[in-house]
């Protein structure tokens, strides 16, 4: 079974093509990890980042938004406090 480049994106994210989830134009190649036409900051696994940027990360083939990511952190580590 085939899959198409958008199913398979992040799998193979050197030499596949991309779709930006901000402005959902496609490109073949990030620039400084981030999208060539609108900028925005585009992280990929094993990527170092800063959480407190904008923009998305590619994880379990979907890409989320980084502030959710830092909502999650926040709310794991005050369960844990409260532990």
């Amino acid at each position: 079974m085939s899959r198409s480049k958008f199913k398979r994106m992040g799998l193979n994210y050197q030499n596949d093509v991309m779709l930006c989830p901000g402005c959902k134009s496609v490109f073949l190649n990030r620039r400084g990890k981030r999208c060539p036409v609108c900028k925005i900051l585009l992280v990929y696994p094993d990527e170092r980042f800063c959480i407190d940027s904008e923009g998305y990360y590619f994880s379990n083939g979907k890409w989320k938004k980084i502030s959710d990511l830092k909502k999650e952190i926040e709310s794991k580590t005050a369960k844990e406090l409260i532990k």
